[in-house]
C-alpha cells in the first residue's frame, strides 16, 4: 500500500519557509548607535539596521525614550531591522 508523501513534502518546504517571516516589536528606545546602525529597546533587545540611506534617515529622527514599532527578521542570530516607525503613545 502506497502512502501519499506529497503532504509531508509540502509541510517540510513551507514549514522551513516559515522561519523567514518578519516579526514585530514595540517598545521604548533605550539607545541608538548611529555608527553601528543599532537600536536597543528598554527590554534589552537589539535590532541592527542595514546602512542604507533609507534607514539612516529613519533613525536620525528618533531618540531615547521614543516609542517605536520595529519590523525585523532573524539573520543568523541577529535581529535584522526591516522597518522602524513611531508607535502610538
Amino acid at each position: 500500500m502506497r502512502k501519499p508523501i506529497l503532504p509531508v513534502v509540502f509541510l517540510a518546504a513551507f514549514g522551513a519557509a516559515g522561519a523567514a517571516f518578519a516579526e514585530d516589536a514595540t517598545g521604548k528606545i533605550m539607545a541608538i548607535d548611529h555608527a553601528t546602525m543599532t537600536v536597543t529597546l528598554e527590554d534589552g533587545s537589539v535590532y541592527k539596521f542595514d546602512s542604507k540611506d533609507e534607514y539612516k534617515g529613519a533613525l536620525s529622527g528618533l531618540r531615547a525614550g521614543d516609542k517605536v514599532l520595529i519590523v525585523w527578521s532573524d539573520a543568523n542570530g541577529t535581529r535584522a531591522g526591516e522597518a522602524i516607525s513611531p508607535a502610538g503613545r
